[in-house]
Order: C-alpha cells, then sequence, then structure tokens
C-alpha cells in the first residue's frame, strides 16, 4: 500500500476532502541548487493537493488521516498518465513522417495533436472512472 498523510478539509456526507502537503522528491539531493525540480520546490514550497474521498468513518474537519492506495492501481494510473500521452506524441510524429518525410513540421504538429488526443480522451476516460478510482483509495484516521 501507498500510505500519504493529510488533514481532513471537508465533510459532506460520507464525501471527504483531505489535504495534503505535495512533496518534492529531491529533498536530500545535492544537486538541488541547480535542478530545475529542486528551484521549483523552493520557489512553491507550500504546495497543497486536495482528494475527495468516500469514508465511513466518523471524522471532523482538522482530523489527521493516512490516505491508502494498493500499489497496483498506482502502477495502472502512472502508466495511464505518463505512458499514453508518450506513445499518442510518437505515433503521431511518426504518422507525420509517414505522411511527409521531408517536412518536419508535419511530425511536430501531428506528435503534439496525438498526445493532447490521449489526454483528452484520458480525462473523459477518468470522469466516468472516477468511481473505480475513489474505491481504490482507502482512509483511515490517525492517532
Amino acid at each position: 500500500m501507498i500510505r500519504e498523510l493529510g488533514i481532513v478539509s471537508s465533510i459532506q456526507g460520507q464525501h471527504i476532502e483531505v489535504k495534503t502537503q505535495i512533496k518534492s522528491g529531491c529533498s536530500g539531493c545535492s544537486h538541488q541548487s541547480h535542478c530545475g525540480t529542486g528551484l521549483l520546490s523552493k520557489a512553491m514550497p507550500h504546495r497543497e493537493g486536495i482528494v475527495s474521498v468516500y469514508s465511513t468513518e466518523p471524522l471532523q474537519i482538522g482530523d489527521s488521516v493516512e490516505l491508502l492506495i494498493p500499489e497496483q492501481d498506482m502502477m495502472v494510473f502512472s502508466f495511464l498518465m505518463y505512458g499514453l500521452p508518450l506513445v499518442g506524441l510518437v505515433v503521431g510524429a511518426s504518422l507525420g513522417y509517414w505522411l511527409q518525410p521531408q517536412e518536419e513540421l508535419t511530425s511536430i504538429l501531428l506528435g503534439l495533436l496525438g498526445s493532447g488526443l490521449t489526454f483528452g480522451l484520458l480525462k473523459a476516460y477518468f470522469r466516468r472512472r472516477d468511481i473505480r478510482i475513489q474505491k481504490s483509495l482507502s482512509i483511515k484516521a490517525v492517532d
């Protein structure tokens, strides 16, 4: 299970909104002062994420909770969000090269179109599949 700590920020029936602190993965890296991610984490140190979760536990606003998601589900969601747009980019660029081998701009535009199209399709897919994502998340009160 992948775990993330958060604080209950809103309760609407059995739907609970949890605020989590977005962390940078490079807090202990020696290249932090000249790495793009390190500089970004310094520029915006207090970024928060908000997650809506279904819960039957009796919680109150301000309670500390732990969000849990199985590793398998996280791997599938990560592949969908990162892998498919990359596949769309490569397929679009290859199609552009196949259509007009001498024109690089066609490959670039069709690559961007393929990537953007997969992002749009994923957004629609996740909107419909939001229930599955919500079911894979669980919440546990932290003492």
